[in-house]
């Protein structure tokens, strides 16, 4: 079942045109060891660009830096749960059940995170199988997905929950804008 950032995830990327799948199961390249899932699987209608969502909605945030250049057990640790970066066998399972949903072994694969630390330039140098990867932080979906209503010409209800959600915290007077200085803020602290 997929969890509220999953499903904020899954409006965010309806809005901008793609059809999307929640919690698809996978394995590793070998078959062997408990599967993983792609918290959303997304096909844009029509330039058919693929996006695998890899959501993370940790209230401490990602290092990404630290998970880099850390050698503790802590950093390792962290690596599992992007398994598909760090573990070639993960990242062929990965790009095989990728190219059997949609018939194509590229896509980009992107972090869709909560809040982030340090620098990522490390982290996102590298690839999955040639498929580059991206980071996306709540508060830019949150800040594109407010603009878009804010620029919309007519007053119509917003057809997914998260433009509707915003749309009736606009409509209420609440501000954002402290919010994300906040995460900015925290954000250059490390």
């Amino acid at each position: 079942m997929a969890d509220l950032f999953e499903q904020i995830v899954a409006d965010y990327l309806t809005e901008k045109g793609y059809l999307t799948k929640l919690n698809v199961n996978y394995r590793k390249y070998d078959g062997k060891g408990s599967g993983s899932d792609i918290d959303v699987l997304a096909l844009h209608q029509k330039s058919h660009k693929v996006i695998v969502g890899e959501c993370k909605s940790w209230q401490s945030g990602i290092n990404f830096d630290w998970m880099i250049t850390s050698e503790t057990k802590g950093a390792k640790d962290t690596q599992d749960y992007f398994k598909p970066i760090f573990q070639d066998d993960w990242a062929k399972g990965l790009v095989d059940k990728v190219n059997e949903e949609f018939g194509t072994r590229e896509f980009v694969y992107t972090i869709f995170c909560a809040r982030t630390y340090g620098s990522s330039e490390k982290f996102v140098e590298r690839t999955i199988d040639g498929n580059r990867i991206e980071i996306l932080r709540l508060s830019d979906i949150v800040r594109e997905t407010v603009q878009r209503i804010r620029d919309k010409k007519n007053q119509s209800v917003e057809p997914t929950t998260l433009g509707r959600f915003l749309q009736l915290q606009l409509a209420a007077g609440i501000s954002l804008a402290a919010d994300s200085s906040r995460e900015e803020q925290s954000k250059n602290r490390k």
